[in-house]
């Protein structure tokens, strides 16, 4: 398992020198300068060029990148164009925002999710499967940034009794969490819901579901025990997707509730072509991604363990071979 880990990570690299090369290239030939950007457009053309040289954005193309390159393998991301400041330093201020953002999304997500889908499963054609069902498509079908500026406009404006936005400084509270979380989680909740219930529809319907049952085994035993592992396997699939839809809608979200985070950052940075802050913001995302859905991979093993053992005899014929 170390060696599939191992493994798994060494795959990370080239997936991400290929993202950062994809990204360099879209800052590089997109319209606009980055010295006018920055500078502003009444900036004269002495104080451009002379930006332009320290940047060295007259070099060609893959000889800038094969230097950020070289630097990124060093541990650099370099130096923020407009803001003159370390990229890592700004990318640790803006972490614990993003990945706070997505632990109370994915919280949420995980409480209601899963135990709806399986009540549910277990009540099917009830009213209260049917409201469910209603429920989910409903956040499903509406646009999350509509979403949040509906509940902004009630909860905010109208009622007064949750803050609209992010406060820049330290006095932030649980009541900023709540409709950030909630833009983030409800459409993925309703995902988690209608996956987890189909799922767990046809695992109850399997013939050893029966068995346990004429065995005199109660409801939720057959449930919790029986039922539950065996429909968990493509909940765990949508949770992970989930999660790297979660960290590309936080970009949205981050946006409309003033959030100091890494998807904020990175609007501003590609909106003046800062491209090594722009490549920090992808490097973490990518990354981020990466870990999760080797996590949900490990997770497949300890939910079902013949996975572990097919892979152990799979590496034992290739070593024999």
């Amino acid at each position: 398992m170390v060696r599939y880990i191992l493994k798994r990570l060494i795959i990370m690299i080239p997936i991400i020198v290929g993202i950062t090369l994809i990204v360099f290239a879209i800052l590089n030939y997109t319209p606009g300068d980055a010295a006018t950007l920055i500078l502003g457009f009444d900036a004269t053309e002495a104080s451009l060029d002379a930006l332009r040289a320290k940047l060295k954005l007259d070099d060609p193309f893959m000889v800038r990148y094969v230097r950020y390159l070289v630097g990124l393998l060093k541990g650099d991301l370099g130096i923020s164009w407009r803001h003159n400041t370390p990229v890592a330093a700004e990318l640790m201020n803006r972490i614990p925002n993003t990945l706070g953002l997505a632990a109370y999304a994915v919280t949420v997500m995980l409480i209601l999710g899963i135990p709806m889908g399986i009540i549910s499963a277990v009540r099917q054609y009830s009213l209260l499967d049917h409201t469910t069902l209603f429920i989910a498509l409903l956040m499903t079908s509406i646009p999350t940034f509509w979403l949040a500026l509906m509940m902004m406009l009630k909860f905010s404006l109208e009622l007064g009794i949750l803050p609209a936005t992010m406060p820049t400084s330290a006095a932030i509270t649980w009541k900023h969490w709540v409709l950030p979380t909630f833009m983030c989680s409800a459409n993925l909740t309703a995902s988690t819901v209608r996956t987890t219930r189909s799922n767990m529809l046809e695992v109850i319907r399997s013939d050893y579901i029966r068995t346990a049952k004429s065995k005199g085994a109660g409801q939720f035993r057959v449930i919790m025990y029986h039922a539950l592992r065996n429909a968990l396997m493509p909940v765990v699939t949508i949770v992970g997707i989930n999660f790297n839809v979660l960290m590309g809608g936080a970009v949205i979200t981050e946006q409309v509730f003033n959030i100091s985070g890494v998807g904020n950052l990175l609007i501003s940075s590609v909106r003046t072509k800062d491209a090594p802050m722009a490549m920090g913001c992808i490097i973490f995302i990518a990354t981020v991604i990466g870990i999760v859905n080797l996590l949900v991979d490990l997770l497949y093993v300890f939910i079902n363990p013949r996975l572990k053992s097919m892979y152990v005899r799979n590496n034992a014929a290739k070593e024999e071979s």
